[in-house]
């Protein structure tokens, strides 16, 4: 089988997690909160995430903040979107999440994978190895198993997106080979939200066009502005 479909994935696509005590996943303004909480004392402060991030990190520290990401965000399991998404035979897979429930539904015993998932942090991992089965996940904000490496570090503080660019973007070269034989899927997405947009508006000028190739968005509602866009 072909495999000519390119999954972006978002923090959407966790919404409605929960972890054993019934807890729902944070997500966005949602997560800023939690870290507040716990690593602030301050769960009535209001700021944006990579500003509350960047607030966290520097008072307790990048470790101490990644070992809190990684104990937080396990305890979630994955929804059946992500246990669907697994068995869908993409050519590979982008996400701006940083959880590790992709990797873990493709670990659930009840679902087969369509191919072997493969997470890469950064380009200067050699995929020339991967075979055919493989599918590569490309985790562009970094992952909380990784966080302590350079190439998987987190990209959630106001000041990580200038390794952002220099370690993550240049991934999209995967994109510009294989263009004229691609459909782009968006999944957990907001079209009104700037990352996406940013994230559209990057997709563009990296693969060096003024339009995307045949595009989707997958989500529960929309208007007819997005559509158009």
């Amino acid at each position: 089988m072909e495999r000519t479909a390119t999954l972006f994935l978002g923090a959407g696509v966790n919404g409605g997690i929960t972890n054993e005590s019934g807890v729902k996943m944070p997500l966005g303004d949602a997560l800023s909160v939690e870290i507040a909480s716990s690593l602030l004392a301050s769960p009535g402060l209001d700021l944006p995430l990579v500003q509350t991030a960047q607030l966290a990190r520097a008072r307790v520290g990048e470790q101490q903040f990644n070992r809190f990401m990684y104990s937080f965000l396990s305890q979630f399991k994955p929804g059946r979107a992500h246990l669907s998404a697994i068995q869908l035979p993409w050519d590979s897979i982008f996400t701006t999440n940083y959880d590790l429930l992709i990797e873990s539904a493709a670990l659930a015993h009840e679902d087969i994978p369509a191919g072997t998932i493969t997470p890469i942090y950064s380009q200067s991992t050699d995929i020339s190895s991967l075979s055919e089965s493989s599918i590569p996940y490309y985790k562009l904000h970094g992952s909380i198993d990784q966080a302590n490496t350079p190439e998987g570090r987190l990209i959630i503080a106001q000041a990580d997106y200038a390794d952002y660019l220099r370690l993550r973007v240049p991934m999209f070269s995967r994109l510009r080979r294989d263009l004229a034989r691609r459909t782009f899927v968006f999944v957990g997405y907001s079209l009104t939200d700037s990352n996406f947009l940013q994230l559209l508006e990057q997709c563009k000028q990296l693969l060096e066009m003024a339009l995307l190739p045949p595009s989707y968005a997958v989500k529960r509602s929309f208007s007819d502005a997005e559509v158009a866009y």
